[in-house]
């Protein structure tokens, strides 16, 4: 597999899966994707993973929402994430992003931890 075709359906992102299954066991999931270097028509683009996520939520009737966007006009580079699980409450935060190439190409990073204060 070259990175020229990787794609979520030929090449699976493990971390992207993750959250599809999440859904899939009924968590709502909300994503926030960069739209500042994001390249309409590149298929490993955050656009092309928006849309992938869009019809699988579609075709399993499951509640994912992503969005492409540039709130701060330069880019989103820290990312946060909250997951409630049971009485559990989880944190994590980096760089890491959800399309494809950041998974795969690029050397993002992120940090988790557990809290009772979250």
């Amino acid at each position: 597999m070259t990175l020229l075709t990787s794609n979520p359906i030929a090449d699976p992102n493990p971390r992207l899966n993750a959250l599809i299954d999440a859904a899939r066991r009924g968590a709502k999931v909300r994503l926030l994707l960069d739209s500042l270097f994001d390249t309409r028509a590149d298929p490993r683009g955050n656009r092309a993973t928006m849309d992938y996520l869009h019809t699988v939520a579609a075709a399993e009737n499951l509640d994912i929402q992503a969005r492409v966007g540039n709130p701060t006009l330069l880019g989103i580079h820290a990312k946060m994430s909250l997951f409630q699980i049971g009485d559990e409450r989880w944190s994590a935060v980096g760089s890491l992003n959800g399309s494809e190439i950041s998974h795969k190409l690029k050397t993002m990073k992120a940090a988790r931890g557990k809290s009772t204060d979250l």
